[in-house]
């Protein structure tokens, strides 16, 4: 019935067990928030004990008098350290957002030369295979005389190199 512990016998009042919860809790949103509840704890305990409350001063100092200054004390403490705490917090949000957009970006790039990749390895297999075509179509123009390979090389150019007309013209001396 007693909130601030007032006992005659111990010389004064002492603070709440459950204010030192609630500075705890308070806690937790940093170092202002660890103060305003310790003063306020102070607070509540020198209104509840106001009739046999004295604070004490010197050689007499009271043990509510030192127990208060450690309550205000362990708030300033508590509140510094979660404060530093939600910080680091931030600071690892920021470096895993940051590390995301990188990861992100990373993937993009990998898509991007995985296409071309494939692209390029298409070509090349093309270009391989109408570089093999070719060389065997020459190596059986070798074989023929000059008007058969004449005959012949329009067929090959349209159809290798995909052109829609084309001639070649037998000039003086066989050239």
């Amino acid at each position: 019935d007693w909130p601030a512990f007032v006992d005659p016998t111990s010389e004064g009042a002492r603070l709440h067990p459950y204010l030192f919860v609630i500075l705890l809790m308070a806690c937790r949103y940093g170092t202002a928030a660890g103060v305003l509840s310790a003063v306020v704890g102070c607070l509540l305990l020198v209104i509840w004990a106001r009739p046999d409350f004295s604070v004490g001063i010197g050689e007499r100092v009271k043990p509510a008098t030192i127990q208060m200054i450690s309550f205000v004390l362990s708030g300033v403490v508590f509140g510094l350290l979660r404060e530093r705490h939600i910080r680091r917090e931030e600071d690892l949000q920021e470096n895993l957002s940051h590390a995301v957009e990188h990861g992100n970006d990373l993937e993009n790039e990998n898509e991007m030369l995985l296409r071309i990749t494939t692209e390029l390895e298409r070509k090349i297999l093309t270009d391989i295979q109408s570089f093999a075509n070719l060389y065997t179509i020459s190596q059986d123009l070798e074989k023929l005389d000059k008007e058969e390979i004449c005959l012949n090389v329009p067929h090959i150019v349209a159809e290798h190199l995909e052109a829609e007309r084309c001639s070649v013209y037998l000039h003086e001396e066989g050239e």
